[in-house]
């Protein structure tokens, strides 16, 4: 984290990205949701979802739901299309529609080509993994540039990975569909979210924020060593911070007291941003989280 990655997009997005392309989304509390799929059909304000399992599910849009598009400055459900991918969160209406809050819209260009692979590795042949996926498999792509990131591992490398790992990688397709890896990462989908939280900040007090997540209502303390990320802010703290800014968190279980969630690293975009250049920026952002495991908080 210390590096200076730049960050231009919301965790929101990132979630998505790496949800349409193999790491489920958490289940909220109950009377909410997070709901993913591709766009079957669209009547009025109201998108027909198929999801991986084939159900088809109804996402209601409303006047204020936060509908979030890579590329478009003020994006309406005008702009989504039959084939997108989108990612929904909000409450359960008494028939089971899916009342929105956010709605990120993938292209399906773009979530087909498979920025992030996750599952188990099943081969190794030089510096080539095969990974198995729910979708079958994948071969992961490393290099000199990839960085490696294995729990109580120091300077890790390929020769450190081993068949059977759980394995999440980020980077870009080639064009054979093969993932040339920027950041591998030996990591399983619970240890990700039981060390992240995203959401929306609703209260700033004295070194406390308050959250509205897909878990809840949370609260989250900071300290002099938190770790803030804010696009355009040099040296950002935690007086930069605004209500209504959306806001993916590290978490660690904070010393003493009554053991509460401490922010290592707050990844912050600002409520009235639009999202442009995003093509990068996801995978950017998502290695930023995953260096910050194995530099300040460490996985178990």
């Amino acid at each position: 984290m210390r590096r200076g990655t730049k960050l231009i997009v919301s965790l929101v997005l990132v979630g998505t990205l790496l949800a349409v392309t193999g790491t489920a989304w958490a289940q909220g509390p109950a009377g909410r949701e997070t709901l993913r799929g591709q766009v079957v059909a669209i009547d009025g304000n109201v998108l027909l979802v198929s999801t991986a399992s084939g159900e088809e599910r109804r996402v209601i849009l409303g006047e204020e739901t936060r509908l979030l598009f890579p590329g478009v400055r003020e994006p309406s459900i005008e702009d989504i299309e039959v084939g997108h991918y989108v990612g929904a969160w909000g409450e359960i209406g008494e028939d089971g529609d899916l009342l929105a809050r956010v709605v990120v819209v993938v292209p399906a260009a773009l979530a087909q080509r498979g920025y992030a692979v996750q599952g188990h590795v099943a081969r190794i042949d030089g510096r080539v993994l095969t990974v198995e996926t729910p979708r079958g498999e994948r071969m992961v792509i490393t290099g000199e540039e990839t960085r490696f990131i294995i729990p109580r591992v120091e300077e890790p490398t390929i020769e450190d990975v081993q068949v059977g790992d759980p394995l999440l990688a980020l980077g870009r397709p080639d064009e054979q569909g093969n993932l040339v890896a920027r950041v591998v990462a030996v990591v399983t989908p619970g240890q990700v979210r039981r060390h992240t939280l995203r959401g929306v900040i609703t209260a700033l007090e004295g070194d406390t924020i308050g959250l509205l997540t897909g878990r809840g209502d949370v609260r989250v303390l900071t300290d002099d060593e938190t770790v803030f990320r804010i696009p355009g802010v040099e040296d950002p703290g935690l007086d930069d911070l605004r209500v209504g800014d959306r806001v993916g968190v590290l978490i660690a279980r904070a010393e003493g007291g009554d053991g509460g969630l401490l922010a290592k690293v707050a990844l912050v975009r600002r409520a009235d941003e639009s999202l442009s250049g995003t093509l990068t920026a996801p995978v950017e952002a998502a290695t930023a989280l995953l260096e910050s495991f194995a530099q300040q908080v460490g996985i178990n």
